[in-house]
């Protein structure tokens, strides 16, 4: 079902603050049956689907509520003397109409500050960490300093999203907007070779000598770091079914839909990917500030509108809430999930494959403290048979295998089961329970001192532990 049309009822010239160069007609107008004032940009016949641009800026909404939201609109024309008419195949003029995107105003819209990056490390602008983390998941090329701005709480803003989804227009380009741990260890900075404009830092494809608004040590910024980590964190718990109706909601039942649906489900698994290889995310995420994250994006969700609607039913809602929060709670696993399409696709090389299993493994083993001394030997095992056996397709395959092997063990319900177990003993016992802190560390220990192909077999309780009060409580 096409994106209904909003009727503009009234227009007038907009006077642009700066001396930004628009590429398209810009008017501010009302439109029928909506308050406020919106900013109009006219639709060239020769450009893409403006759906495109309003899913993009709706996506950017859906994750910053200061953006503001954005709609199609038409405007109907004076009648065209029948000899001056187009042909019939050209629909928007036999109908003598034009369309528009539509924007609604922000209040006091400024350009981002040349001291922005050090208002930024003092909190008194906010958002920008989201935004760009936002533009690789879009596929933004184009985000000049014209396109990103401040709204009157200071808080960043981006406009205009028509280069969006550059792989949906520009060809062979795919391999170019994979989101890799180094693309997101680098934010702000742009690494992308196909990125036309990003801030100040690249302008016309070419790399600026300097910037007024950032520099690279905002990179390291704890709270700007915190922004990226955020915004990660809420990319990566979106179901695969909210993606699917949130695209469809503004592109309908199209192959479009389908195109663009698969692109955000793929940059949504490169960011999980590479999150899990970041420090500053995997401390973020083992931090309160995670579940806050998790919660604010799930009040998002549910409270989304458009056209003052909810694009959702209750009951999808609800599912996509508890999705969510199974997501989360996979991420918190010290055994980072496994992503398909970095394993089922014959695109995929070995190295690929390899990388993203042995890089699953090798995080379990650090996030359980280095203590499972059999998957470190099993870890130096396999890096020295792919070192050995490097290029020969038989070897390569088996050590596919033994990998997938080992993860499906440390991934069993039993196995899971039994580290969730000690972690709510070892959280339960408390400062004074040294007895049975030495007594769950034993556990521990035998736990990890089982073979790796027998993790799947361990018992859901084989041990009991009475957890006493301490001295002072004691009757």
């Amino acid at each position: 079902m096409p994106l209904p049309l909003e009727k503009i009822i009234h227009t007038q010239p907009f006077q642009s603050k700066d001396s930004t160069i628009f590429t398209h007609t810009v008017t501010v107008v009302q439109i029928e049956g909506r308050g406020g004032r919106w900013i109009a940009k006219k639709i060239a016949d020769e450009d893409d689907p403006p759906e495109l641009e309003v899913l993009a800026q709706e996506l950017f909404r859906l994750f910053n509520p200061h953006q503001p939201e954005t709609l199609l609109a038409e405007q109907p024309q004076p009648e065209k003397p029948v000899s001056e008419q187009p042909q019939p195949e050209t629909l928007l003029a036999e109908e003598n109409k034009e369309l528009y995107v539509l924007s609604k105003e922000i209040p006091d819209f400024d350009s981002l500050p040349k001291n922005t990056c050090k208002k930024i490390k003092e909190g008194q602008i906010s958002g920008l960490g989201c935004v760009v983390v936002l533009a690789l998941f879009v596929e933004e090329i184009d985000l000049k300093p014209g396109n990103v701005g401040i709204n009157n709480e200071k808080k960043v803003v981006k406009i205009d999203g028509d280069w969006c989804f550059a792989t949906c227009k520009i060809n062979d380009q795919a391999e170019n907007f994979i989101i890799t741990p180094k693309v997101l260890d680098a934010l702000p900075m742009p690494i992308n070779e196909s990125i036309f404009n990003w801030l100040d830092l690249k302008r016309t494809a070419r790399n600026s000598k300097s910037s007024f608004i950032v520099d690279p040590t905002l990179t390291r910024d704890p709270i700007f770091r915190q922004e990226i980590n955020s915004a990660v964190l809420q990319i990566s718990i979106l179901p695969d079914a909210f993606i699917d109706n949130f695209v469809g909601h503004y592109l309908g039942d199209t192959e479009l839909k389908d195109a663009l649906s698969t692109i955000l489900k793929r940059h949504r698994d490169e960011f999980i990917n590479s999150a899990l290889q970041n420090q500053s995310f995997i401390d973020f995420l083992n931090s309160d500030k995670s579940i806050e994250a998790h919660r604010k994006m799930k009040a998002q969700v549910r409270a989304f509108r458009s056209r003052d609607q909810l694009i959702f039913s209750e009951a999808e809602l609800a599912r996509y809430l508890e999705d969510m929060t199974v997501k989360y709670r996979s991420l918190k696993n010290p055994l980072p999930p496994l992503i398909p399409s970095l394993l089922d696709t014959e695109k995929t090389t070995f190295i690929d494959k390899y990388m993203h299993l042995y890089g699953a493994i090798s995080t379990y083993y650090k996030n359980t403290g280095e203590k499972d001394a059999l998957v470190k030997t099993f870890l130096d095992e396999t890096q020295y048979c792919h070192e050995a056996f490097k290029g020969q397709k038989i070897q390569e395959t088996k050590i596919l295998g033994n990998l997938q092997d080992a993860y499906n063990q440390l991934n069993s319900s039993e196995f899971q089961g039994k580290l969730e177990e000690i972690s709510t003993l070892r959280n339960a016992t408390g400062l004074f329970a040294e007895r049975q802190s030495g007594a769950i560390t034993r556990i521990e220990a035998e736990l990890f001192s089982t073979p790796l192909e027998h993790r799947k077999t361990v018992k859901s309780h084989p041990y009991k532990i009475e957890v006493t009060k301490p001295p002072e409580q004691a009757q």
